[in-house]
């Protein structure tokens, strides 16, 4: 019997080889008859698994459901719009408004000392201030109040120029910000008044 090798990698098979032992690589049969040509056919590659199928399709249905999840993060939902100041604490407020470069410079406690009320409600984390503002400027943050809180607040701060929203003010206690007052209130659903 004649010597068969390998057409892919050239490694010695035996003569009914249908596929390599050391590649996979499908192998010609050939089958001459006495006096007539020799005649070549490939067998087929064995058939892939009919777990990895379904396998290929649970993988391109994870892969739509991401891709149609990004399309509605980035059409849908407005790039860099900041989450509603409603319902937070004075500091995640200031945070929100530090990340959002409205705030430059927090002010720590030691400011609200000479205040016994202020003290009050710093540790209450319902009142923050920023020393330093988008329009340079020192305003207080008072948020997570109640509505008679905020009534009461409203009233002492005629003085004052404020953006108000559902449950918080940021206050401003100097004038020259009417440009920043009004982009604050446009990004958190604000009153200016």
């Amino acid at each position: 019997m004649a010597n068969k090798f390998c057409q892919n990698c050239g490694t010695q098979l035996v003569a009914e080889a249908k596929f390599c032992a050391a590649c996979g690589q499908a192998q010609a049969v050939t089958a001459p008859a006495a006096g007539q040509e020799e005649v070549h056919t490939f067998a087929a590659a064995p058939a892939a698994p009919a777990s990895s199928n379904k396998k290929t399709v649970f993988v391109a249905a994870g892969a739509a459901i991401v891709a149609v999840a990004i399309a509605v993060v980035f059409f849908i939902v407005k790039p860099g719009a900041s989450a509603s100041l409603d319902g937070k604490s004075a500091s995640e407020v200031l945070s929100q408004l530090v990340d959002d470069g409205y705030c430059t410079k927090i002010d720590p406690r030691s400011g609200f000392t000479d205040y016994s009320t202020l003290i009050q409600y710093y540790d209450a984390d319902t009142l923050r201030g920023c020393i330093d503002s988008k329009s340079g400027n020192y305003f207080f943050i008072y948020a997570n109040q109640s509505p008679s809180e905020l009534a009461d607040e409203i009233d002492a701060s005629t003085t004052t120029q404020n953006v108000y929203g559902k449950d918080w003010i940021i206050e401003f206690v100097s004038t020259g910000n009417e440009a920043v007052l009004t982009e604050i209130a446009k990004q958190y659903n604000g009153t200016v008044q």
